[in-house]
């Protein structure tokens, strides 16, 4: 590809982004657009998932809520079961219930090496994360994650749109002391009008993290997350469609035999199709 070419292709990138989803992992691969920023997205997704289980293994409505202005950032998601999911050993999810809620504030740290290009991102978070109609357990009431994401464009021809990054997370609940983090990649990819995400991200945790979320009583690799997404403008303005796959899968064999005994999956695929709407950036100045 032409150098020209290329990094006008990244610039337009960074300026249109791409549809915003809750993390599916600790660290959000999702970009984060400041100083100013409001947006809304509705998905159905196949399934309800997070760090490494599956919270509704049936469709769930999926909306998030995010706002930025200066640098400091809200963001709100929940989610809905809209079909039923007799889960083994626990109460039946049934349509109507709220299976999810996630609420996070977050500032941008952001360093540009040209006008509108960023070179990197720290985003300094706290989150609060919660299943309200699920049955009563530790992650349900006691999560509660202090951290810190990473994210760097290198800025060299070749590297216009690709991104490397990490997290660190902290548990602050005293009744559940659990440390996560993540580290990984995305690739953020315009062929007009389309955009494209790719992602791939390697999750690990100490040994109170992991046995909460999987069973294993030790430290070490979670799972492992691929995937991409597809945006499509539609006709009214602000409004955008997009599609979104990936996968997981859990990298350590002890867990997946504990998973095996369990009956429960070591890994699968995740699907959603949604809208999102996004305000002009020109009119929150």
């Amino acid at each position: 590809m032409n150098p020209t070419r290329s990094a006008q292709l990244s610039s337009i990138t960074f300026a249109l982004g791409l549809g915003s989803l809750g993390a599916v992992s600790a660290m959000d691969s999702e970009q984060v657009f400041g100083p100013n920023d409001v947006r809304f997205s509705n998905a159905l997704e196949s399934k309800q998932y997070d760090r490494g289980v599956i919270r509704v293994d049936d469709v769930v409505d999926h909306a998030a809520f995010a706002a930025r202005y200066y640098g400091i950032g809200v963001k709100l998601d929940g989610w809905m079961a809209l079909g039923q999911d007799k889960q083994s050993g626990a109460d039946t999810v049934s349509p109507g219930e709220i299976t999810g809620f996630k609420a996070r504030a977050d500032y941008l740290l952001q360093i540009d090496y040209q006008k509108g290009m960023p070179l990197a991102q720290i985003l300094p978070h706290f989150e609060v994360v919660t299943y309200p109609d699920q049955g009563t357990s530790l992650v349900k009431n006691h999560q509660r994650w202090l951290g810190v994401d990473g994210w760097v464009n290198p800025p060299f021809v070749g590297f216009q749109g690709i991104w490397f990054g990490g997290n660190m997370e902290w548990n602050v609940s005293d009744q559940w002391l659990a440390f996560t983090g993540s580290f990984g990649a995305r690739e953020l990819i315009q062929y007009a009008p389309y955009d494209f995400q790719l992602f791939q991200l390697v999750n690990f945790g100490n040994a109170a993290y992991n046995r909460q979320f999987g069973g294993l009583d030790d430290s070490g690799a979670a799972t492992i997350e691929i995937g991409g997404k597809i945006t499509y403008p539609l006709i009214a303005q602000e409004w955008w469609s997009f599609v979104k796959v990936y996968g997981y899968y859990w990298l350590d064999s002890r867990q997946r035999d504990l998973n095996k005994k369990s009956s429960v999956d070591s890994g699968g695929i995740v699907m959603s199709v949604g809208v999102e709407w996004v305000i002009d950036k020109k009119r929150l100045r």
